[in-house]
């Protein structure tokens, strides 16, 4: 598993980081990733959508929902 280190993170946005992993009760690393993963879902998600012919965007919200968790049945942010 590869490593990733980020330098130079201002000491307010930290402190936020902290605060909102400490309400999740996970560790500051954890509670990162799980943002990092959730946003790369999201712009996959919409590189998908643009790719869509017009005609097929009309999909319900629930149908899209629906297709999402079936894509990421058992998902965790633990994995």
């Amino acid at each position: 598993m590869a490593s990733l280190v980020i330098e130079g993170v201002p000491d307010a946005l930290y402190e936020r980081l902290r605060r909102a992993a400490g309400e999740g009760d996970c560790a500051v690393g954890d509670f990162v990733l799980g943002v990092v993963r959730r946003e790369l879902e999201w712009l996959e998600w919409k590189e998908r959508w643009v790719r869509l012919p017009v005609s097929q965007r009309t999909v319900s919200a629930a149908a899209m929902l629906e297709e999402a968790r079936a894509e990421h049945e058992g998902f965790t942010d633990a994995s």
